[in-house]
């Protein structure tokens, strides 16, 4: 029983957590809180760009999952795409950028200047035990 839970697990995990982050680059038409601005700058997209692979490639390393939940492998692919994407288009210039935290702080909001530093050193080293974990069976 625990055998046919453990996949399910891990399918709303992926796609809980990738959905999470891009509902928070999703495109709006009104105008933002303070607080969800704060995803806007530079250090914010890129701790959301991080934090997606990085729990992509958490529950690739931790999860299998075959037939009809292979599925959850395509959804979190086009999830892992649109936050590509969005992370492109919302990318601001280092004046925009500027602007835009003083608005925060403004606004009362904290914004660090090495935003989202930990959550990029973090994905890049589950990116190396990933490529460490397939391929190194393979060399040796």
């Amino acid at each position: 029983m625990i055998q046919l839970l453990i996949p399910f697990f891990g399918v709303l995990l992926l796609l809980m957590t990738l959905g999470t982050h891009a509902w928070q680059i999703r495109p709006t038409r009104s105008e933002r809180k303070p607080k969800a601005r704060k995803h806007l700058t530079r250090g914010g997209l890129m701790a959301v760009a991080a934090g997606a692979v990085m729990y992509f490639v958490l529950v690739r390393l931790f999860f299998i999952f075959d037939g009809v939940l292979g599925i959850a492998w395509i959804v979190a692919l086009l999830l892992l795409g649109f936050i590509a994407f969005r992370v492109v288009q919302l990318w601001p210039s280092k004046e925009d950028n500027a602007q835009l935290v003083a608005s925060l702080q403004s606004d009362g909001v904290k914004v660090r200047s090495r935003q989202g530093v930990g959550t990029v050193m973090t994905a890049v080293v589950l990116l190396v035990v990933a490529v460490l974990c397939w391929f190194a069976p393979v060399l040796f």
